[in-house]
């Protein structure tokens, strides 16, 4: 187990026991806890302190970012289905959704993807 608390750097959760860490794919984790519920959470690798790559948009949901191709159609698609929140499309000027998946999600999805990386 590891308890977030020893590490004053996070901070963000003291005294919270990580009962398992589960890799969903190369880049995200998900971290579950005891009473405190599961927390996701991207990885990047770095080369030279510098973060490899990084999305380049919302629709750009799994590597390899800076392109926005069919796996992350599929992730969107798996996403939306399992009802994971990383499926819940930013409005425009926004960087999150508003929690609920609809259809507002879809439209924003394809046009996100549409659009491309800048």
């Amino acid at each position: 187990m590891l308890n977030i608390g020893d590490n004053p750097s996070i901070g963000i959760m003291p005294t919270t026991v990580v009962e398992s860490l589960d890799f969903r794919d190369d880049n995200t984790i998900v971290a579950f806890t005891h009473g405190r519920g599961a927390f996701l959470a991207n990885i990047l690798r770095e080369c030279n302190g510098v973060a490899e790559s990084e999305p380049c948009s919302p629709a750009d949901l799994v590597a390899p970012f800076g392109v926005i191709d069919q796996a992350d159609i599929t992730a969107w698609i798996e996403d939306t289905a399992q009802g994971r929140l990383s499926a819940d499309m930013p409005p425009i000027g926004e960087e999150c959704g508003n929690g609920v998946l609809d259809l507002f999600d879809i439209n924003r999805f394809v046009d996100l993807f549409s659009a491309g990386c800048p």
